[in-house]
């Protein structure tokens, strides 16, 4: 039994760090067919002052008539601000 607990966390912890970075949406705004989504993602860094620092990416893509993304395009609009001064 604890050896399947060990394995389990183990498995666990490895997976963890298989995935990308954390990211919130922040604004979600439609125009036509394409969607912008704004979002908020951790960079790691922070500073006594100014607390976690984070990157704001949007996210354009064309929108299907059952709902679907397609033609997504990611793009870097301001890295290492505060959240705060986002929105």
């Amino acid at each position: 039994m604890l050896m399947k607990a060990i394995t389990t966390t183990i498995l666990l912890a490895a997976s963890a760090g298989c995935a990308g970075p954390t990211q919130v949406l922040v604004s979600q705004r439609y125009a036509g067919e394409r969607v912008a989504r704004y979002t908020i993602e951790p960079t790691g860094q922070s500073t006594e002052a100014t607390g976690a620092l984070y990157n704001l990416r949007v996210r354009l893509c064309g929108v299907e008539d059952n709902g679907s993304d397609t033609q997504c395009q990611d793009s870097m609009v301001l890295e290492n601000v505060q959240p705060r001064s986002v929105y």
